[in-house]
């Protein structure tokens, strides 16, 4: 059973960073998917703990290597991201999406500097978007949609939180799947993103003007 979150929140302009950062990591999925040698690929641009470039700390987020590890990044950058950006604006919340990223893939290292194994996904930049977006807007109102399978069972109205726990549940799912990327890779760098998220949210939020947010959008449960 999955839960899929809907925001009922109603941009004031296109969401131009988070559907480039979506579209740019699908599209390279796919690409990537059809490369006739796609492990020199994560090889030479995936995070290698054992033997870190600068580089591959920011190219590994952008690269993902199977449809299990894109699908929620995307889904969850996609309901999530619009909002924050444009609470945060582009360059801002670009900024949190690669810092929060960038603190995923340094956790990872710093508490598993001997692995040779190339580790991609947008996973930590996610969880700080995530953690960033709790922390911004902790009463939003969510439709959850709750699915078994490919059948639909239900739809209830709930604040953040369930948000938050719906992209907690799609981990669980992506831990047991982890394959071929090493589970403690998946675990560090949600633990690093979504602590970073929560930090740079916390040092922007007193000096930004929350989007307004219209009350048939936003009322009490």
């Amino acid at each position: 059973m999955l839960l899929f979150p809907n925001s009922r929140y109603k941009c004031r302009r296109v969401p131009v960073a988070t559907a480039v950062v979506v579209v740019c990591s699908s599209l390279l999925w796919l690409f990537v998917s059809n490369f006739s040698y796609p492990h020199q690929l994560f090889a030479s641009y995936g995070f290698v703990a054992a033997k870190p470039r600068a580089v591959s700390l920011v190219s590994a987020i952008f690269l993902h290597q199977g449809f299990i590890f894109v699908l929620p990044n995307m889904i969850f950058l996609s309901v999530l991201g619009k909002q924050l950006e444009d609470a945060f604006g582009r360059l801002l919340f670009l900024g949190v999406f690669v810092a929060s990223g960038i603190a995923g893939n340094a956790l990872f290292y710093a508490l598993d500097r001997t692995s040779t194994i190339p580790c991609t996904g947008s996973t930590g930049a996610v969880a700080g978007v995530v953690a960033a977006f709790w922390m911004m807007f902790p009463d939003n109102i969510f439709d959850v949609d709750v699915e078994l399978g490919w059948r639909h069972v239900t739809t209830f109205a709930a604040k953040t939180f369930a948000a938050v726990g719906a992209w907690l549940g799609w981990q669980f799912v992506v831990l047991g799947i982890h394959e071929p990327m090493p589970m403690t890779y998946i675990l560090w760098s949600n633990i690093g993103g979504f602590g970073a998220g929560i930090v740079l949210a916390l040092l922007a939020k007193p000096t930004l003007e929350t989007p307004e947010r219209n009350q048939p959008y936003t009322s009490e449960l």
